[in-house]
């Protein structure tokens, strides 16, 4: 059910992310997804985006996605790459909403 409610949320603010900046990669992080979720905790998303560094893509993020405890981890693709082992670790029992190309 989280996976879904999720899911649907993004989705929807998904359009209007892509017009701040294109998106590669979103993937919710390994806290919501295996149900560990505690009241009152957040829930983590990665997102990888092509471009540059905007230093307003967190903020936007959480505005344009509107979803409670949301704590956007935002990051070009270039950042991504050279962060990959540690972010690969992080995401991998998350739930994968685009895949990276």
């Amino acid at each position: 059910m989280i996976k879904k409610d999720l899911s649907s949320s993004f989705l929807k603010g998904s359009e209007s992310l892509q017009q701040g900046f294109p998106l590669s990669e979103s993937s919710f992080l390994a806290l919501t997804p295996r149900g560990s979720t505690l009241q009152g905790s957040d829930m983590d998303l990665l997102i990888v985006h092509k471009g540059k560094p905007r230093d307003d893509a967190h903020a936007m993020v959480k505005k344009v996605l509107n979803i409670p405890r949301l704590e956007p981890h935002v990051y070009t693709e270039e950042e991504y790459r050279r962060m990959e082992g540690t972010l690969t670790k992080m995401t991998k029992d998350g739930i994968t909403l685009f895949p990276l190309n």
